[in-house]
């Protein structure tokens, strides 16, 4: 059974007061940087200062919105992935992934906006030196009366490329502890994995009564074999120790 509307921006509302409360308790903290202002219609909103140096910026931000958008979305994919269980856990879960989201929007606010900052200077720096480019090729071709253009596209790849990078390394960063989840591409052997989280899936296929698929257990968490081998060294020699 789907929630309601009403139940929908409740537990929005309760998850914003969860959060601004923590947030308020935290005011002196210099590292957190955000002041939790409470509005008269019991709503919230979060003032800060974005940037360093010369490039500041005073924000406020009234997350309540986000935060029920939030809601809508963890529903939709709870759904998508789950179907069995309660309704009393089926909306224990949706809140629990939607607090998790919602650390994230918080945590995030100042990193993202200076980065939307730094961003925004570098398109505008782009987007002055194609001005001098497209200059320079229409004053060549008035003097030498030859049709002159400038190829920008690589230049608008690469900054594209920029972006998109930054963007997915704070995905990654955000979730790279995550179980049974694979966060970053097969390409290079480059996908993340912990120590403990390869020891903790050696020591699940063990209680299985199984012996470890060095290959496949190597494939699911996009590391190489060597690094299972590894691990399982360290677990002998653990082992041995606890004897």
């Amino acid at each position: 059974m789907l929630l309601t509307d009403a139940e929908k921006k409740q537990l929005a509302r309760e998850i914003l007061t969860i959060h601004a409360d923590d947030l308020a308790s935290r005011t002196g903290d210099k590292s957190i940087g955000i002041e939790v202002i409470r509005t008269d219609d019991l709503n919230v909103v979060l003032r800060f200062q974005s940037g360093r140096g010369q490039r500041v910026m005073w924000c406020e931000y009234e997350p309540l919105p986000d935060i029920e958008i939030i809601v809508n979305k963890c529903e939709q994919k709870f759904d998508e992935f789950i179907s069995s269980g309660s309704e009393q856990a089926r909306c224990a879960n949706i809140k629990a992934t939607a607090r998790m989201a919602t650390v994230t929007l918080f945590a995030a606010l100042e990193s993202k906006i200076s980065g939307a900052l730094v961003d925004n200077l570098e398109q505008a720096i782009l987007v002055g030196s194609v001005w001098v480019r497209s200059m320079f090729a229409e004053a060549t071709e008035e003097e030498t009366l030859a049709l002159t253009t400038i190829d920008v596209r690589k230049d608008y790849d690469d900054a594209a490329k920029q972006v998109a990078k930054r963007h997915r390394e704070s995905l990654v960063e955000l979730t790279h502890d995550l179980p049974n989840v694979v966060v970053v591409s097969k390409v290079g052997r480059t996908r993340i994995a912990t120590e403990k989280r390869v020891l903790a899936c050696i020591k699940k296929w063990e209680s299985k009564g199984g012996r470890v698929k060095k290959h496949l257990l190597a494939r699911d968490l996009g590391v190489s074999v060597s690094t299972i081998d590894k691990a399982l060294r360290k677990r002998k020699t653990d082992r041995k120790k606890a004897e």
